[in-house]
């Protein structure tokens, strides 16, 4: 397994790049467990205080509702006055928010290993990853456990990937520039020497 490893580098000629591509995107696979547990930390520490106020109108639909949040919504939002009708709305909207962020957090802690990212970007939330990321910025952990080592494998994979890829497209675009300014490239036979 080391020896096709160690032949991809030093075919490559640059064994410093391939090395420092690897290494940087190995560290950058392996904090995503870090960065995907802080996200669900701030989604469930919002879905933890929205349910407080659901909870509370949740009471009182049960009071004077039968029980029916929807029902209790639909009195406010039918309302004349116009403050009345606006909680209704409040409501509906604190209740839905609630429900999202209670769906994203069981959704990914029930995720496996590689869903996790497929259900990151199925529940992301813009507020709560910058919020998430703001406190991971000052505090990155690289994971060690299986997950993280499996997530730097494929960062040091991709990244290499990347690397080789974009290396190789920038030698044919040079060599295609060169053959248009020389004048050898058949779509355009205008040379410098005109």
């Amino acid at each position: 397994m080391i020896k096709p490893i160690k032949n991809y580098i030093a075919r490559k000629g640059h064994e410093g790049r391939v090395l420092a591509c690897g290494i940087l995107g190995g560290t950058a696979g392996g904090a995503i467990p870090g960065f995907i547990a802080q996200y669900i930390q701030r989604l469930d520490g919002g879905a933890q205080e929205l349910g407080k106020l659901v909870d509370n109108w949740q009471s009182r639909a049960n009071s004077l509702c039968d029980g029916s949040l929807d029902m209790l919504i639909d009195i406010f939002r039918t309302n004349a006055n116009q403050v009345i009708s606006q909680e209704g709305d409040l409501i509906a909207n604190t209740n839905e928010r609630y429900q999202f962020l209670r769906e994203a957090v069981d959704a990914l802690q029930n995720a496996g290993m590689f869903e996790k990212p497929v259900e990151f970007i199925r529940y992301f939330d813009q507020e709560m990853a910058t919020k998430a990321f703001d406190v991971f910025k000052d505090n990155p952990t690289v994971s060690i456990s299986p997950e993280g080592l499996a997530y730097a494998a494929v960062g040091a994979i991709v990244s290499c990937l990347a690397y080789d890829a974009l290396t190789e497209a920038g030698k044919k675009a040079w060599q295609l520039g060169r053959r248009v300014v020389r004048g050898k490239n058949p779509e355009n036979p205008v040379s410098v020497e005109e």
